[in-house]
């Protein structure tokens, strides 16, 4: 299991102890101070619904890994059919977990309606973030550096594909 893995779990249930503990609180105060028991029961609830959240995204991320890493080419009709969603779920699901810091090293070429792998992969991988593994086939592509629209930052983008920022979770078209 990877170090982010772990960590996120660890968050996630931090999430949930603490969004329970705060509900029980919350209701318990509601006799005494019936605005600071709501105020607390809600944000025990939003804790409970973020640690849900976050576990049905790393869910998701792990799904989608070990789809990838089963085929040397993935498109996104593929991906969304193995995962039984929509074409445009997966495509949002991505860039959700690429913006969140769940997945990297992953791209769509919306031209070719396919998922890349990028080359930084194996530093991502070093990192902890659940990519597909190394052994994907690595084809030559020209790359090219693209400045990010969204937050400014630089990003290595493949030549006439779309990407996807690695600091925000932007658009970028490598154009």
């Amino acid at each position: 299991m990877t170090e982010d893995y772990a960590k996120g779990k660890t968050a996630r249930i931090l999430e949930f102890v603490f969004g329970g503990i705060l509900i029980i609180i919350g209701v318990l105060c509601l006799r005494q101070n019936p605005m600071n028991g709501i105020t607390t029961a809600l944000l025990g609830a939003f804790l409970l619904i973020c640690g849900l959240q976050w576990t049905a995204l790393w869910k998701t991320a792990k799904s989608y890994v070990a789809l990838l890493s089963s085929s040397e080419e993935m498109t996104i009709d593929r991906l969304a059919s193995a995962a039984k969603e929509t074409p445009k779920e997966v495509k949002e699901n991505i860039g959700l977990m690429t913006k969140k810091g769940v997945l990297s090293g992953i791209a769509i070429d919306e031209h070719d309606r396919r998922i890349v792998i990028s080359k930084a992969q194996g530093s991502s991988q070093a990192a902890g973030a659940p990519v597909p593994p190394s052994t994907a086939p690595v084809m030559p592509v020209r790359t090219q550096a693209v400045k990010c629209p969204g937050c400014g930052s630089v990003n290595e983008v493949q030549a006439g594909a779309t990407a996807v920022c690695e600091h925000c979770g932007s658009t970028i078209n490598g154009n």
